[in-house]
């Protein structure tokens, strides 16, 4: 009975010991190693590095479902930095578009970000070269789009505004693309939520306990951050283990068209938008079929006109037959415009069209 007793104890003492040890290892994370770890790019470098660009980009897709509803406030440049490894592997398989997609919203989050150099290390010279040439294009391009206001409170009260990593001040601003919107609320602590500041954001909805905003705020160099904020304050401090988090992730732009039903629109109406269309699609195919190579059969008499090696005779044939392609692509184009435009008409006339409103949605919606 004794020894059983003795054994309680001692496992009672054992699991106040193991619990006292976890809560000091917990509280012993360094914070700052924390966030600089926050982001994890190596599962998407080890792809670009091998080349399986289709690989680093079902990684980086993870790694940014990742920061749907962040605990801390990042750092700018491992933001910034998702978007350059994600616009390289675009690049790798030949996705212009895309590139210039991704390196945009890079620049947006980052001004200054700056080419991974591990991505550099696998290239050689003039292929680094290009890529370098290529991403600095497009920053120069990034610096010159207008700027987002993100409507910052003048007064903040006790709460702290942060922008993809930065602390911002009302009339600092952004450029276009998605940002990490972070408020450190004085109950709730730190929230987040993803927005392109298209619309006005209601940065005090996050905090669902309210922003005092006649306590008094600690007044910051203003022109020290500049217009888009560089401010040097330690953001690793703020970190909420079970943040709410308002709005979704980021997705590709995509649209949903409300189109006006077509019953009761009679036949004639229909073959006559149909014909319309029909004509406006073989004017388009006759321009590049016709038109463009009879221009190119224009240069070159041209060219030869130059060192006199052609003939009258031949001048005045190339030019029948680029105006004959041309005339007859115009008026496709323009019998076509006008037989669809009529059918337009008569297809508003006959159709009864009403607007769909539902919340969050009216006739045209888009998330970007």
């Amino acid at each position: 009975m004794f020894w059983g007793i003795v054994s309680v104890l001692l496992c009672i003492a054992w699991a106040d010991e193991s619990i006292a040890t976890t809560s000091d290892d917990s509280n012993s994370i360094d914070p700052v190693e924390a966030q600089r770890n926050m982001i994890d790019h190596s599962a998407v470098l080890t792809a670009l590095q091998t080349g399986d660009a289709k690989g680093a980009l079902k990684e980086s897709q993870q790694v940014r479902k990742s920061l749907d509803c962040p605990q801390r406030v990042p750092l700018t440049d491992d933001l910034a930095r998702l978007y350059v490894h994600r616009g390289y592997a675009e690049q790798l398989l030949g996705k212009d578009e895309k590139v210039q997609l991704a390196w945009e919203q890079a620049f947006a989050i980052d001004p200054n970000v700056q080419m991974d150099s591990r991505i550099l290390e696998t290239l050689s010279a003039d292929e680094q070269e290009n890529l370098l040439n290529h991403f600095e294009q497009i920053r120069r391009l990034t610096e010159a789009q207008g700027v987002l206001d993100p409507n910052i409170p003048e007064n903040l009260g006790d709460a702290k505004i942060f922008v993809n990593g930065r602390a911002l001040d009302a009339g600092q601003g952004v450029k276009s693309g998605e940002h990490l919107a972070q408020i450190v609320c004085p109950t709730e602590g730190l929230q987040s939520q993803w927005t392109t500041f298209d619309e006005p954001f209601d940065w005090f909805g996050m905090c669902l306990s309210g922003v005092d905003t006649t306590a008094e705020q600690v007044e910051e160099d203003f022109f020290g951050g500049g217009l888009f904020g560089e401010s040097q304050e330690d953001t690793s401090q703020y970190f909420n283990p079970t943040p709410t988090c308002t709005g979704g992730g980021f997705t590709l732009p995509s649209l949903s068209l409300s189109l006006p039903s077509l019953e009761g629109v009679d036949q004639t109406t229909m073959i006559t938008m149909g014909g319309g269309m029909g004509l406006v699609l073989a004017g388009a195919g006759t321009y590049y079929a016709w038109v463009v190579p009879a221009f190119a059969n224009i240069e070159s008499a041209r060219a030869r006109v130059k060192t006199q090696s052609i003939t009258q005779e031949e001048a005045d044939q190339v030019s029948k037959a680029f105006n004959m392609a041309r005339y007859t692509t115009l008026g496709l184009l323009a019998t076509g415009t006008a037989l669809t435009g009529y059918g337009t008409i008569l297809t508003i006339q006959n159709t009864s069209v009403q607007a769909g409103v539902t919340p969050g949605w009216i006739g045209l919606s888009g998330q970007f």
